[in-house]
């Protein structure tokens, strides 16, 4: 397979760089020593390229040169929470500490809680406390703190949630990548089936917290003629939105329910509902796929 010419120029080096293998790629990594005494290193941008020079190749120099100190890093990604807002329930104490490093970073439609941990040790250089235990003694907390406020993606906390068991897959039943991509793509086969069954339109719903979002779920894949339904209810005032947001799967004998209140309302309170619902599928369809 012949090189375009385009990609002739991710193979520049500058005189002063030493070459990163990159086995996943065309573009090289610069491994750069300063005069000044410092270190540039410049890798390539696809994921999959980049980790593995990070990981095989740049890492391993570090370590021989004594630099880097070894930091843990985790986020915590929240929906429906304003970042003020969880600087307050954080508290100064945690987001002023020295290690772990807590910060939170606001994106268009979430808010990012980073956590950052290195070893901890007593004067004499001795580790006391091992970077992941106070990378995950902090995780804990955060979590704890956030309970019942926000969305975390990756959590063990939570706003409350319910599932149906999932029955064991019957015998010969499609299980490879192929299969999966093909079920799927049926989700977005009968547009008419789904205009049809969410004929009914916006409402207004004041109890949400008791509105049948699993029926309706179930209800609406069964209609439309597709594996997996959703039903969103959402309701806002002058302070908060509250929704309840249902996935089910009826033909597969599954569902989950999430419950959640978001602080923000009118037009940016129900963007921000329609944000947590389509994560919320995303998911629980990563999950039982």
């Amino acid at each position: 397979m012949p090189l375009p010419e385009l990609n002739l120029k991710q193979a520049w080096l500058i005189p002063s760089a030493t070459a990163i293998p990159n086995p996943n790629g065309t573009a090289p990594g610069w491994w750069v020593d300063r005069p000044d005494g410092r270190l540039a290193i410049l890798l390539p941008g696809p994921p999959r390229e980049m980790r593995p020079m990070w990981r095989d190749w740049v890492v391993p120099r570090l370590r021989e040169r004594g630099l880097g100190d070894g930091r843990l890093v985790r986020t915590l990604r929240t929906y429906g929470i304003g970042e003020s807002r969880v600087a307050e329930l954080l508290g100064e104490p945690m987001l002023r500490a020295a290690n772990p490093v807590v910060a939170t970073y606001a994106r268009a439609d979430w808010l990012d809680v980073r956590i950052s941990a290195v070893d901890e040790r007593n004067a004499g250089g001795r580790i006391v406390r091992p970077a992941r235990q106070v990378l995950e003694t902090a995780e804990m907390a955060v979590r704890d703190t956030l309970a019942g406020t926000s969305w975390p993606r990756v959590r063990r906390r939570g706003p409350t949630w319910s599932r149906r068991p999932r029955p064991a897959p019957a015998s010969g039943s499609p299980s490879s990548k192929p299969a999966r991509a093909a079920r799927s793509a049926r989700l977005l086969r009968d547009v008419p089936a789904l205009e049809r069954a969410m004929a009914h339109g916006p409402g207004v719903a004041r109890d949400v917290v008791g509105w049948p979002v699993e029926t309706e779920a179930i209800e609406i894949a069964r209609e439309a003629g597709v594996e997996v339904g959703l039903s969103l209810v959402a309701h806002s005032d002058a302070s908060q939105t509250v929704l309840r947001v249902a996935v089910a799967a009826p033909a597969h004998g599954w569902s989950r329910v999430l419950d959640l209140r978001l602080f923000q309302h009118g037009d940016q309170g129900r963007f921000r509902a329609g944000v947590a619902a389509a994560a919320f599928l995303v998911e629980v369809l990563g999950e039982e796929n």
